[in-house]
């Protein structure tokens, strides 16, 4: 079958067992309907988490504006059980897709400031993937972990895989992903990354690397400011912090202004208002003691590291207590992949 080049397919994979990230989905549709001119095709990755409301609410919303969208549930795919993680699902697009050439897949934490025609009309007949390069912290953090050694990664231009377009027809001719992946994850259990990973180590050679204004990657919401984030096509909010429990004045105002597409016109104001009355909570939430503790009893693995991390924010204030964690947590990682995923368990 032909994809017709008048429609701009772009693939959006999540879970919903709260009801929330959907409408986080919606916020995204709502950025790009808003600045694209071509017809759209939204094609939604999603597991039984999400509810029959939750797919309506979308599904009017995108009808209404001139634009499609597919829901596909991978619950019964034979590899689900073993790939419950909404990340993962973008691995089942090759398999799912099977009409189309080519997808545009984005991650949910990403503002989009631009036409997204502008990615979409990136040539990637001879490449298997198209993507940014990650930031250089990452990069050069994987470049010094003996655990990664055995990988074949290109560290240099180790891509993030938030923003993608993939060429379907390339990727079928080359593997099955989901199986692809399970196999990658029982010779590299503790990978890090999961399938960014995994989709460096099989088409490393084969991506095609693109500007940063397609992904660019703020991983400081504090220094992102709207002269900077308007010259790019992509921000990916990708730090500490996301949109909805930052203090960023600007971040907190784009993405409220497309989140209100989740309310009906004629209470929308009063709803916005209610949500925005808890952003100030979230932030604190990611903050606060309380958290730490919580995540804490979650892993025995962490949990001196935490013990310490709820001694700091007592005594330090959110910006050098979010360096010093930052800090801690690089730390742990060079213990655990340089050392102990690499000698005691293996």
């Amino acid at each position: 079958m032909v994809q017709s080049e008048e429609k701009i397919h772009i693939a959006l994979c999540f879970a919903d067992p709260d009801g929330v990230y959907s409408r986080y989905v919606l916020a995204e549709i709502a950025q790009i309907i808003s600045h694209t001119k071509k017809r759209l095709m939204f094609h939604l990755i999603h597991d039984s988490t999400l509810s029959k409301s939750s797919e309506q609410s979308i599904k009017q919303y995108v009808v209404q504006r001139d634009a499609e969208v597919d829901f596909y549930d991978i619950s019964d795919q034979p590899e689900f059980e073993k790939m419950k993680n909404g990340t993962l699902y973008r691995l089942f697009l090759p398999r799912l897709l099977t009409s189309l050439h080519k997808v545009v897949y984005l991650d949910a934490d990403v503002f989009v400031m631009k036409d997204i025609d502008e990615l979409w009309k990136v040539d990637v007949n001879n490449y298997t993937l198209a993507a940014v390069r990650d930031v250089q912290e990452t990069r050069s953090m994987l470049r010094t972990l003996r655990y990664y050694k055995g990988q074949a990664l290109n560290y240099d231009d180790y891509f993030n895989a938030g923003v993608l377009i993939m060429n379907l027809d390339a990727i079928r001719a080359k593997c099955d992903l989901p199986q692809e992946y399970l196999s990658y994850i029982q010779r590299f259990p503790h990978t890090m990354l999961l399938d960014q990973d995994f989709l460096n180590c099989k088409f490393g050679k084969t991506t095609k690397l693109l500007p940063i204004q397609f992904n660019f990657i703020a991983h400081d919401l504090s220094d992102l400011t709207e002269e900077v984030a308007k010259k790019q096509v992509i921000v990916h909010i990708a730090g500490f912090y996301k949109a909805w429990n930052c203090r960023n004045p600007f971040v907190i105002e784009y993405f409220c202004k497309y989140y209100a597409e989740n309310f009906p016109e004629e209470n929308r104001i009063e709803n916005l208002c209610h949500y925005m009355s808890f952003l100030p909570m979230q932030h604190v939430k990611k903050m606060q003691l309380n958290q730490a503790l919580i995540e804490m009893y979650k892993s025995r693995e962490k949990r001196s590291l935490i013990s310490l991390k709820c001694i700091l924010k007592g005594i330090l204030n959110d910006s050098t207590y979010e360096k010093v964690s930052q800090l801690m947590t690089s730390i742990r990682l060079r213990i655990l992949y340089s050392f102990y995923y690499c000698y005691i368990r293996k």
